[in-house]
C-alpha cells in the first residue's frame, strides 16, 4: 500500500516504533527500496541492508524532540543498543536527519549531536515540532 500522503514526522515516528518492536517486515514497508543509509563507518544502499543493520544494532530509542521541514526530518532520541543477550551494551543521546518521500524515508543518519544533524539538514529552533506522547506519556523536554 503506498503512503503517498503520510506525514514525514509520522513516517520518521511509526519507522522507530517499528525497529523497537523488531518488527523486520514492517520496517520494509517504511523505507524506499534504495535507502540510503549514513552512519558512523559509511554510506549503504538499500532496505534490507537497513534491516540488517538494525538487527546487528538492537537498537531502541526514544524520541524526545522533532523538528521538521518539508520533507526534512530531525529527531533526538535517547538511544539504547543491547548485546544479544538483551544486556544494555551502549546508552547515549544522538539525533537523526531522515528524508520522506512518498511517505517512505529515502535517506536516514545518525549524529552523536543535536546541532550537527540540524546544521545538516538546514533546520533551526524554528522548525521544531510538537511530539504527542501516549496515553500515558508526557512529553519530554530535554536538550542536548
Amino acid at each position: 500500500m503506498r503512503r503517498a500522503l503520510a506525514d514525514p514526522l509520522s513516517v520518521v515516528l511509526e519507522w522507530q516504533a517499528t525497529v523497537n518492536a523488531d518488527a523486520a517486515d514492517r520496517l520494509l514497508h517504511l523505507v524506499a527500496e534504495d535507502v540510503v543509509i549514513i552512519g558512523p563507518r559509511g554510506v549503504a544502499i538499500g532496505r534490507e541492508i537497513m534491516r540488517h543493520w538494525l538487527m546487528r544494532a538492537r537498537l531502541r530509542s526514544t524520541t524526545y524532540d522533532a523538528f521538521q521541514k518539508d520533507d526534512v526530518v530531525v529527531v533526538a532520541q535517547h538511544a539504547r543498543w543491547h548485546s544479544a543477550s538483551g544486556d544494555v551494551s551502549g546508552e547515549a543521546d544522538v539525533a537523526a536527519r531522515a528524508v520522506v518521500a512518498d511517505g517512505l524515508i529515502t535517506e536516514y543518519e545518525r549524529y552523536d549531536r543535536l546541532a550537527d544533524a540540524l546544521k545538516a539538514a538546514g533546520l533551526t529552533e524554528k522548525d521544531r515540532v510538537r511530539i504527542d506522547a501516549g496515553p500515558d506519556e508526557e512529553p519530554e523536554t530535554r536538550r542536548f
